[in-house]
């Protein structure tokens, strides 16, 4: 489509040098100005990335405190489940 576009244009001018000189330079000038835009993208993300890798380190992890099982929260039913543990064992025993 493009390439159409400026065959197009091309043939309308190609008769004359000055004007088909013209039509290279500012396509040069079109070229440099998208080129400097990629380059300024590319660091732009370059630069973002360095921040991202910058910005998410680990936080410092601090002594972990252990608990004894006896004094650990506990599971509102994981009373009843070891009571019920406890009941099955004394069954087994008096069997």
């Amino acid at each position: 489509m493009v390439n159409n576009k400026i065959t197009v244009i091309w043939t309308d001018i190609c008769n004359n040098g000055a004007e088909s000189k013209e039509l290279l330079e500012e396509l040069d000038k079109f070229h440099e100005i998208i080129l400097k835009r990629k380059l300024n993208t590319d660091q732009e993300a370059v630069e973002e990335e360095a921040m991202e890798q910058r910005q998410l380190k680990d936080p410092a992890v601090g002594d972990g405190k252990s608990v004894q099982k006896g004094n650990r929260l506990k599971h509102p039913a994981e009373p009843i489940i070891e009571e019920k543990k406890k009941n099955a064992s004394k069954k087994k025993k008096k069997l």
